[in-house]
């Protein structure tokens, strides 16, 4: 059985600052699944067990906010390369 030396791989390395981020954007687009969960608790007068019961629909919520900001940044990204360019 071959063995790998640290020197031979050669797999796609992410920084741990761009994991932090990223991590940092999921979790604050999480939050505002809950927060807009929350709030429609409050507006239509459900019992707070939603907050348990529709967790998976603000999870789904969550997960669509970071899929926007995902396209957003990109779009942000590249118009700024693109300004950079003569």
């Amino acid at each position: 059985m071959a063995t790998t030396s640290s020197s031979d791989r050669s797999g796609l390395h992410i920084p741990a600052s761009r994991i932090r981020t990223e991590l940092f954007w999921l979790g604050g687009c999480l939050a505002a699944g809950v927060l807009l969960n929350a709030y429609a608790i409050v507006l239509y007068g459900a019992p707070w067990s939603e907050l348990l019961t529709q967790a998976h629909v603000a999870g789904l919520l969550g997960l669509a906010f970071y899929g926007v900001a995902g396209i957003v940044r990109l779009a942000a990204r590249a118009v700024r390369r693109a300004g950079k360019k003569p």
